[in-house]
């Protein structure tokens, strides 16, 4: 499954780039609280506003989706030595990202360093590994495979 139909794919694409970019660039002042802000923003979902309704829509801060980014990053960065890796997962765990999660997603970002992966491809929804991988064990036992015929 593409991005394009992860909402979380989406989010975590975005925070990649907005922190990757910040990361090469020297931040102070007015311009580190701004690039917080963009970060804290693209962490951030908005309900659409219903017609008719009396209150703004609710919004939701995704820290476990920023969590999930900063700790593959710091996994990474661990491996390949790559300073502009970490500053950018330090600038999402300035920004909000809860750093209990972001330990969680360090060893993944390891294993995807060491075997030669790209930083970020999945076709599931964020979530701790341990998580994840429960949850693909029950849509296996869910759906038995399918024997005989092709």
């Amino acid at each position: 499954m593409a991005h394009h139909n992860d909402p979380d794919g989406i989010m975590a694409s975005r925070l990649m780039g907005a922190s990757t970019r910040q990361a090469t660039k020297q931040l102070q002042g007015d311009a580190r609280t701004e690039a917080t802000e963009e970060l804290r923003q693209i962490a951030t979902n908005t309900e659409k506003q219903r017609r008719g309704a009396l209150h703004p829509p609710r919004q939701t801060f995704r820290g476990d989706v920023m969590a999930e980014v900063a700790g593959i990053f710091l996994g990474r960065a661990l491996v390949d030595r790559d300073e502009n890796r970490m500053i950018a997962a330090l600038r999402l765990i300035e920004a909000g990202a809860p750093v209990e999660k972001v330990e969680e997603w360090i060893p993944e970002g390891k294993r995807r360093a060491e075997s030669g992966g790209a930083p970020f491809s999945r076709s599931k929804p964020a979530g701790p590994p341990m998580a994840r991988a429960a949850r693909e064990s029950e849509l296996r036992s869910d759906h038995p495979p399918e024997s005989g015929t092709a």
